[in-house]
């Protein structure tokens, strides 16, 4: 038996010559789609747990400052990112409670305001522009909402958090 994980769609590099179609049909026998760690934060602070538990880290762990980065966190390095972060800050922290100061990200909320430019023909508010925009980026980005958080410049947390304020589908 063979686990294999990815982080590419492994269709799109078949039809553009990158990975093998023999290898990918002996491999795909049971996928399973796990979702990214920016799409699970309700997660973060068990799999930061695990960690701390699997190094022996002492009690308190987590300051409430730094967990709630955490999970604010874009994560574009999935679980492996949390894991690196987590040891940095254990060694900086030296057996103490983690603190901001042992995190090594930066609070992208306060990093990556929402950018809205409103249209100069419409009186429209500006909800209904940030909505239009939305949908525009959703649109270039053909539905990927890590692209569609690019475009808009803002982290796929507050792109979920600004669709859902705005009663927009998440899927």
């Amino acid at each position: 038996r063979i686990i294999a994980a990815t982080n590419r769609n492994l269709k799109e590099e078949i039809e553009n010559g990158r990975f093998r179609e023999d290898l990918f049909f002996r491999l795909n026998v049971f996928p399973i789609e796990i979702p990214t760690l920016a799409e699970r934060i309700d997660d973060i602070r068990e799999l930061a747990e695990y960690y701390l538990n699997k190094k022996n880290y002492p009690f308190p762990r987590l300051s409430d400052e730094v967990l709630a980065l955490l999970k604010s966190y874009n994560w574009p390095g999935n679980i492996r990112e949390l894991k690196n972060i987590l040891e940095r800050a254990m060694i900086l922290a030296a057996g103490k409670k983690i603190e901001m100061e042992h995190i090594g990200i930066e609070d992208e909320t306060e990093k990556a305001p929402l950018e809205v430019a409103l249209p100069k023909d419409t009186p429209a508010g500006l909800e209904d522009a940030e909505k239009r925009m939305i949908e525009e980026a959703l649109k270039k980005a053909d539905g990927n909402k890590t692209e569609a958080a690019k475009l808009l410049k803002i982290t796929r947390r507050r792109l979920y958090s600004r669709m859902k304020f705005h009663g927009m589908s998440e899927h």
